[in-house]
């Protein structure tokens, strides 16, 4: 083929591909515009049109890119599959008694790949990204630990129950992109006509192939005796037994057997602290014990806990994991059994940790200095209701708040003083915290600056556009 036409081609799938990525067509132009890049891919060479081919199924056909794209690795006897959920995502690989990886599709984020390194191991993660990118973080944990057999590993140690099951396994990835990419040529009208009995008829074939998967890797398990170097037990299935007690520093902790599954299967214990009274009202303790010998030599994590609307319950302190994705995973599992979930996430050194556990009212002065690692979208840090001072200096109408609503305090000297927040502060009597916004008087700030901006502003006044009106007055 002439080398102008293939370029005339190739730009003709881009503004295809635009198109359809942004839907200005109607239902039948999208399907004329997808018989028409599917009609370029059949007139060219392949290899030359590989990479635009899997980026299009990647954009109009994920799931048949994702299996297409496992099927290119030499893990595929590996890949547990394609989802776009979490915990069906969790569940698959959970299920199987060997390393695995599958992926998780989020269509205005791109890809995850996630990988079980061993049995009861937390899932390492990637980060959003496109296959390739997804690909090449796979090949470094592979690196690291040497987790994934090849499909020529396998076929290779294995007995011949085991290859034909693999075998199989293959072929059906095969028969299920086939049957993917026939669906989705459908004429419009097809597809619109048959959507929710196509839905139907796929959630029956999963759960059908389940039930198979499960029988026959549970039938492996039974026969593969010769092969039990190999063949790797989750941890929720053994007998393994952990200690009573720890000692974290001078902390003496017990541990609490886990009573939720997924805490269960993950090994995720929490500390009964009472000895310790006052220690037990600010923080939450939680170790991962998936390989409890080593817990001690791992990073001490700690984030802020709230409820279901947003108000802070307390801190949270992770021992065990092994590092920032892990400890994420873990601290939302844990969080999320109890109804809340995390704020922000930070780490902090063993020395801290001894000082605050024997200080517990200054946890707030090492959260406010520890190294942030990750925090949630519209994050405002918490402070302690006690260190604010909440009587007002200035009075003006405050726009009406919500649980999320941070407050605006001065710094001055040894005092926090409220700018604006009666009415955040008014929402619940009870809190232990608030988010907040902070000036400080060294900034060259005080009250007849903050008087000055407020009579420039029409009220209700904002939090944030207070904040923001003050932060500029600062600069000029």
């Amino acid at each position: 083929m002439d080398a102008l036409i293939k370029a005339q081609l190739i730009k003709e799938i881009h503004d295809l591909t635009y198109k359809l990525e942004h839907r200005s067509l109607s239902l039948y132009e999208t399907a004329i515009s997808k018989k028409r890049i599917h009609d370029i891919f059949a007139c060219c060479d392949e290899p030359i049109f590989q990479k635009q081919i899997l980026e299009y199924k990647a954009l109009t056909q994920p799931e048949v890119a994702a299996q297409t794209f496992a099927l290119q690795t030499p893990f595929a006897l590996s890949f547990r599959g394609y989802f776009l959920e979490h915990e069906m995502l969790e569940n698959a690989l959970y299920a199987q008694p060997d390393a695995g990886w599958a992926f998780m599709h989020e269509e205005n984020l791109g890809w995850q790949i996630w990988l079980i390194p061993a049995p009861s191991r937390t899932a390492l993660i990637s980060e959003w990204g496109d296959f390739s990118r997804c690909y090449d973080w796979l090949l470094e944990q592979q690196q690291i630990y040497r987790c994934l057999a090849t499909d020529n590993e396998i076929s290779s140690l294995t007995v011949p129950l085991r290859i034909d099951q693999q075998t199989l396994k293959h072929d059906r990835l095969i028969e299920q992109q086939n049957e993917l990419e026939l669906r989705s040529m459908q004429p419009a009208i097809l597809i619109k006509d048959e959507i929710e009995t196509q839905y139907n008829l796929a959630n029956e074939t999963l759960a059908q192939k389940q039930q198979v998967h499960v029988a026959r890797e549970n039938h492996h398990i039974e026969e593969q005796t010769a092969f039990d170097n190999l063949a790797l037990t989750p941890l929720a299935h053994t007998t393994q037994t952990f200690p009573e007690f720890i000692h974290i520093g001078a902390l003496h902790a017990q541990l609490i057997p886990p009573v939720h599954d997924v805490l269960n299967t993950q090994q995720i214990f929490a500390l009964d602290v009472s000895s310790q009274n006052e220690l037990g009202t600010y923080i939450d303790f939680v170790l991962h014990l998936s390989e409890f010998n080593s817990w001690e030599a791992c990073p001490c994590y700690i984030a802020e806990q709230l409820d279901k609307q947003s108000q802070f319950i307390k801190y949270l302190v992770l021992l065990g994991a092994e590092n920032q994705m892990e400890a994420i995973r873990l601290a939302s599992l844990f969080a999320e059994q109890n109804s809340h979930y995390i704020a922000s996430l930070k780490v902090i050194s063993n020395t801290e940790l001894d000082i605050f556990i024997d200080q517990p009212e200054q946890l707030y002065q090492y959260y406010q200095n520890a190294e942030l690692l990750w925090n949630k979208d519209h994050y405002f840090p918490f402070i302690p209701a006690a260190y604010i001072h909440t009587q007002k200096f200035l009075h003006f109408d405050e726009m009406d708040a919500d649980f999320e609503t941070p407050v605006l305090l001065l710094q001055e000297r040894n005092k926090i003083r409220l700018i604006h927040g009666e009415k955040r502060m008014a929402l619940s009597q009870v809190e232990h915290a608030y988010p907040y916004l902070l000036l400080n008087r060294q900034q060259g700030i005080n009250w007849q600056t903050i008087q000055h901006v407020i009579q420039q502003l029409t009220p209700p006044i904002q939090v944030t556009q207070l904040y923001t009106a003050l932060k500029a007055h600062i600069q000029e």
